[in-house]
C-alpha cells in the first residue's frame, strides 16, 4: 500500500476529509498549484504527519519539478529509484536543502518536526538574514540550536505561528495540513517582500 501520495488525487476541493480543517484554504490553494497530492483519490490526510520524501517532492514541485542531473551521486540506501519522490530526494540534496541522516540513509517515511520544517524552508528561501527573536514563546529554549536561526527567521515573517498559550512546540510532528498552511503563509511572504 501507498502511504505517501497519490497521483491520482484530485486537486484539492473535492476531498472529503478536509471539510472541518482549519487550514482547508490552505490546501486546496496548495493542491491547486499542484505542490500536494492527495494519499488517495479523495482524501488528503490532512492529521498525517508530514513525512522527509513528502517535503522533498512538495518542495520539489514549488521549484518547478527541475530535472534531476543526469549523472548524479545516489548515496541513499533507503530511497527507492521508483518512489514518487526519489527525483525530489536527491535534488533536494544537491540544492543543500534536505540531507540525509546519517549511515547512507534518507529515512523518507520519518515525520518532520516543525524545526526541521523552518529549517528546511529556510534553505529553499536562500538561508535570508533574520532579526527574529522567539522570546514570546515559553517553549523556545526547546529549539535545537541548529535551528534557531530558521524558527526566528519563519516566526519573524509569520510563517510559522504557535499553538496558542505562548507554545511554539518546534519539535512536535508537522502534519501534511499545518505544512499546507505553512506554505502559503511563506508565498505571501515571499509576495510582500517582492520588488513591486
Amino acid at each position: 500500500m501507498n502511504r505517501g501520495e497519490s497521483p491520482a488525487s484530485s486537486q484539492g476541493a473535492s476531498f472529503t476529509d478536509i471539510g472541518e480543517s482549519p487550514f482547508r484554504d490552505a490546501i486546496v490553494r496548495c493542491c491547486r498549484r499542484g505542490w500536494f497530492l492527495g494519499v488517495a483519490v479523495s482524501r488528503f490526510g490532512p492529521c498525517r504527519p508530514m513525512t522527509r520524501g513528502m517535503l522533498a517532492a512538495v518542495l520539489w514541485r514549488m521549484a518547478g519539478e527541475p530535472e534531476p542531473p543526469e549523472n548524479r551521486d545516489d548515496p541513499f540506501v533507503d530511497v527507492d529509484a521508483e518512489q514518487y519522490y526519489a527525483s525530489a530526494v536527491y535534488w533536494a540534496r544537491e540544492n543543500g536543502i534536505l540531507y540525509g541522516v546519517g549511515q547512507n540513509r534518507f529515512a523518507p517515511e520519518e515525520p518532520v518536526t516543525r524545526e526541521q520544517l523552518a529549517t528546511v524552508l529556510y534553505r529553499y528561501a536562500g538561508s535570508p538574514e533574520t532579526a527574529g527573536e522567539l522570546e514570546g514563546f515559553a517553549d523556545a529554549g526547546k529549539v535545537s540550536s541548529y535551528a534557531r536561526n530558521a524558527v526566528e527567521w519563519a516566526v519573524e515573517r509569520k510563517i510559522l505561528a504557535g499553538k496558542g498559550n505562548g507554545i511554539l512546540d518546534p519539535r512536535g510532528s508537522a502534519t501534511r495540513a499545518e505544512v499546507a498552511a505553512v506554505l502559503m503563509r511563506y508565498e505571501m511572504s515571499r509576495l510582500l517582500l517582492s520588488p513591486q
